[in-house]
């Protein structure tokens, strides 16, 4: 039995010693035809310039309720970002807790929109409420949330970049 787990052992080591020289597999199925999805080529996945610069995980306060508001900001793979808000305490839930969510796209080179940033109370629960949202890149490296289209205007919010 000893003899048995010394060999699969060095089978085993072997094995990844081999793997880990191994030349990279050559994973492409395309057979030379073009790509539908991406009849031009290159990588697709790939977020353009404009997108990079909102990509991340971003931090700010709510000068209006003194609320932390982290912002994860996602690649969609199509041209648009997931935004995704999670605040200590929303005004709009009553002091509750909640989440925005929505789908954004990059108009010019500093400004990200959303048209369907709903606002989704947890406690008390209600119906989900669809604000336009449009935060901006600043020279410094911040990330500005104009709120002046949703009701009462409340103050802008900056958020610092946490994560990439």
């Amino acid at each position: 039995m000893k003899n048995i787990l010394i060999m699969a052992v060095t089978l085993f080591m072997l094995a990844t010693s081999m793997a880990s020289r191994a030349e990279p597999v050559n994973t492409d199925t395309s057979f030379g035809l073009p790509d539908p999805v991406n009849p031009g080529g290159g990588n697709h996945n790939k977020p353009s310039g404009k997108i990079k610069r909102f990509v991340a995980l971003w931090e700010g306060v709510d000068p209006e309720d003194g609320a932390l508001n982290v912002l994860s900001i996602t690649n969609n793979n199509d041209g648009t970002v997931k935004l995704l808000l999670y605040a200590t305490f929303l005004t709009t839930c009553n002091g509750g807790r909640g989440i925005a969510q929505g789908t954004g796209e990059v108009s010019g080179k500093k400004t990200l929109k959303s048209e369907d940033f709903a606002v989704t109370c947890f406690d008390p629960p209600k119906d989900p409420l669809v604000l336009k949202a449009t935060l901006v890149r600043n020279p410094d490296g911040t990330l500005t949330w104009d709120r002046s289209a949703e009701p009462e205007s409340p103050p802008t919010i900056v958020f610092h970049q946490i994560s990439k």
